[in-house]
């Protein structure tokens, strides 16, 4: 049986929002906005997908043999539908991907050497999106493997195989409940005529 207390807490002038658990006292679940988008969360998807670039597809054979044998379905760039973007986490091979841009827009190409995004999914919060772009079969061979042991990041970026920068990417910290309303209003004289 779950017990239940209610308490008081006074302030001065109206607050806007409260945030509970901020500094993850609590033995919980984290919410998705406080969960960031990071390698880890790909690598440990149930559902996940290698999405082939319809050029350039030589140049990441090799990465994609490695990421079949974890587990990824594969699927080309035309046979990506909404539904399997809701319920996978995709790996987008190269940053030209149309894919990609229908997604996000159009996303920063990396200048050189390799690097590895994962974002949120836009359709679905539980999943991410993860973007693995490299100038050359080099470049992508050198850094290919490398990446499960990045998990706990959300960007990475190799240079002839040497890990040159890694970010995490910021999330929200507690529970945040909004108390600010916005107030829904229609202009009167756009019904009345």
């Amino acid at each position: 049986m779950i017990k239940r207390e209610s308490f008081e807490i006074t302030s001065q002038g109206r607050p806007e929002e409260i945030i509970l658990d901020e500094e993850y006292d609590i033995l919980r679940s984290l919410s998705s906005e406080e969960f960031p988008p990071v390698i880890a969360r790909l690598l440990g998807d149930e559902k996940r997908i290698i999405v082939l670039p319809q050029k350039d597809r030589e140049m990441y054979a090799d990465m994609i043999e490695l990421f079949k044998k974890e587990g990824f379905g594969v699927k080309e760039e035309k046979e990506v539908k909404d539904e399997d973007i809701k319920m996978s986490s995709l790996l987008i091979l190269s940053s030209k991907s149309p894919i990609l841009r229908r997604i996000f827009g159009k996303i920063e190409q990396p200048s050189s050497g390799f690097a590895f995004m994962v974002r949120k999914n836009p359709l679905n919060p539980s999943k991410v999106i993860a973007l693995a772009h490299g100038n050359s079969e080099k470049e992508i061979n050198a850094a290919a493997k490398k990446i499960f042991h990045y998990g706990r990041y959300s960007m990475v970026t190799f240079k002839e195989g040497e890990n040159i920068e890694k970010k995490i990417e910021e999330s929200e910290r507690g529970l945040r409940i909004s108390l600010k309303e916005p107030v829904a209003g229609i202009e009167v004289a756009k019904v009345i005529n």
